[in-house]
């Protein structure tokens, strides 16, 4: 049982964390490649997106067999990890490595923000597609 009420503010600290993850990554990634004074910022920009993409399946078995908490510290310790990496990053070997971990932890979270917006929208049919942004 949540101790929280209303849940949504249990929940929205977690859910903005991982959608702020994500959202830095356009950001985050380009601008260390300019620091590192590489012009792949396209190329390790996409191969983040493509393991992004690759764990999402992961996440939905994750969330199934393990839970929402499971899924979201998952992805919020793995984004966490990713960007202290990437602060620390000077070669392209380490800046790969933080785009592979970031890539991961932002998909790991694809399924838990979906999940905890449907948990936690209301039930009548109008409040629910207004709160879900329909």
């Amino acid at each position: 049982a949540m101790l929280c009420r209303p849940p949504v503010l249990c929940a929205a600290p977690a859910v903005m964390a991982l959608a702020l993850c994500g959202g830095l990554r356009g950001f985050l990634l380009p601008l260390k490649c300019a620091a590192l004074g590489l012009e792949l910022s396209g190329t390790v920009s996409a191969f983040s997106f493509s393991c992004d993409l690759l764990f999402v399946p992961l996440s939905g078995l994750l969330l199934d067999h393990a839970g929402r908490k499971a899924a979201g510290v998952a992805s919020l310790s793995g984004s966490g990890a990713a960007l202290l990496l990437l602060s620390s990053v000077h070669s392209i070997t380490w800046l790969w490595a933080a785009a592979a971990l970031l890539g991961v932890g932002i998909g790991l979270s694809g399924g838990a923000i979906f999940a905890l917006g449907s948990d936690l929208a209301p039930e009548d049919e109008t409040s629910r597609s207004k709160f879900l942004g329909w």
